[in-house]
């Protein structure tokens, strides 16, 4: 061997030492590469990140423990990565970090927590060597001989690597009680809404990534409005709306509030949601022979068989005269003598509660009208089918879905509000 060349031993290169310096370098170019080339695939969103997790962390993993790594270098390592993500358009660089780590059913991306799992693996060992040592006299000459010559200290009985770490507890909560992105977790913890049903777009991880870290940065609220821009960035720019001209242009106005908005893009998000209820009922009422996909299904104004007929946003005419007589969806089973009201809306996520509520009293005359005009057994059921534009699922709309039978929906469903708002946001933020 050639004076001063290192050889490999085991994955690392060595002399008389570990040349920690070189192998982190080293570790880390590899590691950036390999999430690089995750990155650059059409994978979508929830694919690249078990890819990241599965493809390039273990090559990380395999040195914890043995390399020393510092709480500098685990940070800087996290924010190389997620200088990656942002430069691929997987996460805005204004989001919650928190989210970063978070696991998907509770509002994260699922990136496996580097520094947390160094801190495990360094622990783990370290029990190992302990409970080895009070057993054989090698273990215990090496523990005690390890006065910092490695990573694992073995000599220091109190030793802790130097990293800050966060439970999954612990990073929910730092996000709450953040002023802009704490929003959204909050809601997630309101009594009528399902959390594991509103996170069901990330668990599933259907949606592409750049389609993924939009809606989080929307439902952390740090869109480039002129709200935002104004009052968090504090740039000088004013924040009346580039669309209706009015004060006020943060990101709910954008989702559900322009009036210049109301009669396209948001009745397009509606009739998307629409669409796939009426499409299942025809399904189910065998009223549609073709199982034509969401995106192309036009559902006709009336559908008609033996048993069932199917209304498609049609007024329906009565005696009396009826202010609210045009339910999206109208059911009417001859057979039973039983009619189902379904009524769409995609309102804010703090209007909620409220749409649900409201819907069931819009559309109450006409119901007990309907009773008495077509001669029902009862009074016809109203489902109001309601979800928020940033894709929260209240318990309501899980109980429609099952009266509907059509709980499998639900994913369908949140992606297209999803896909919607997103290309809302889009269009109107790049009107500038």
């Amino acid at each position: 061997m050639v004076r001063g060349e290192s050889y490999k031993y085991l994955g690392f290169r060595q002399l008389t030492g570990i040349r920690h310096s070189d192998i982190k370098t080293e570790l880390r170019d590899k590691f950036l590469s390999r999430v690089n080339c995750v990155l650059r695939t059409f994978l979508n969103a929830g694919n690249k990140v078990r890819a990241i997790n599965t493809f390039a962390v273990p090559l990380l993993t395999f040195s914890f423990g043995v390399v020393k790594w510092s709480k500098t270098d685990l940070e800087d390592l996290e924010r190389r990565m997620r200088k990656a993500f942002k430069e691929a358009g997987m996460h805005h660089p204004q989001s919650a970090l928190e989210r970063v780590s978070l696991p998907r059913k509770d509002g994260g991306l699922g990136i496996v927590d580097i520094s947390a799992l160094c801190v495990a693996q360094v622990r783990q060992l370290r029990e190992y060597f302990a409970e080895r040592a009070n057993q054989n006299a090698l273990y215990r000459a090496v523990c005690a001989a390890d006065r910092g010559y490695s990573a694992l200290h073995l000599a220091q009985a109190e030793y802790q690597l130097n990293c800050n770490l966060q439970t999954v507890e612990e990073k929910i909560a730092a996000w709450k009680q953040k002023a802009v992105h704490g929003a959204h977790p909050h809601q997630l913890d309101r009594p009528h809404v399902d959390k594991a049903a509103s996170n069901l777009w990330l668990t599933r991880g259907e949606l592409s990534s750049v389609v993924e870290a939009d809606m989080i940065a929307i439902q952390d609220r740090i869109m480039p409005t002129r709200n935002c821009r104004r009052y968090v960035w504090h740039q000088d720019v004013d924040d009346i709306c580039r669309m209706c001209h009015q004060p006020g242009e943060n990101i709910e106005h954008i989702m559900g509030g322009c009036p210049v908005l109301a009669n396209a893009a948001y009745t397009e998000r509606h009739n998307n949601v629409a669409r796939i209820v009426h499409r299942q009922l025809a399904l189910q009422c065998a009223l549609l022979e073709d199982n034509v996909p969401n995106y192309r299904y036009l559902p006709a104004p009336v559908l008609e068989n033996d048993r069932f007929k199917l209304y498609w946003d049609r007024t329906v005419l009565t005696d009396l005269s009826i202010h609210h007589n045009r339910p999206d969806i109208m059911v009417y089973d001859k057979s039973d003598r039983k009619v189902t009201i379904i009524d769409v809306a995609i309102p804010l996520n703090q209007n909620l509660e409220e749409t649900h509520g409201r819907k069931i009293c819009k559309y109450r005359p006409l119901a007990v009208e309907l009773k008495e005009l077509w001669g029902l057994r009862e009074v016809p059921r109203i489902v109001p089918v309601v979800l928020s534009g940033t894709g929260i699922v209240p318990k309501t709309l899980l109980e429609a879905l099952k009266v509907l039978n059509m709980e499998k929906e639900l994913a369908g469903i949140q992606k297209s509000v999803i896909l919607s708002t997103c290309a809302i946001v889009r269009q109107f933020l790049g009107q500038d």
